[in-house]
């Protein structure tokens, strides 16, 4: 007898666990870590003046994306189905 799709259960999802999360956010906190430390040390002749303000932005955007990556760590339950 054919089984109708009302009949199973619903499926759960396996979410990550504590150790998952926290070794996610190492790892991209890494990444962000790596490229920001990469774009600072870069220095281009073309910009003279400006490697400062382009510090100031490459500081910025990192402290941006740690924290974005920290409320996703923190609320990631909130945005899963």
């Amino acid at each position: 007898m054919p089984r109708d799709a009302s009949d199973e259960a619903p499926r759960r999802t396996r979410r990550p666990g504590v150790a998952q999360q926290a070794l996610t956010f190492v790892l991209r906190a890494l990444q962000v870590g790596v490229v920001a430390w990469l774009l600072v040390r870069w220095d281009s002749p073309r910009l003279g003046s400006l490697v400062y303000l382009k510090d100031s932005l490459v500081v910025l955007l990192a402290v941006f994306f740690l924290g974005k990556l920290v409320y996703d760590t923190l609320f990631y339950d909130r945005f899963r189905p």
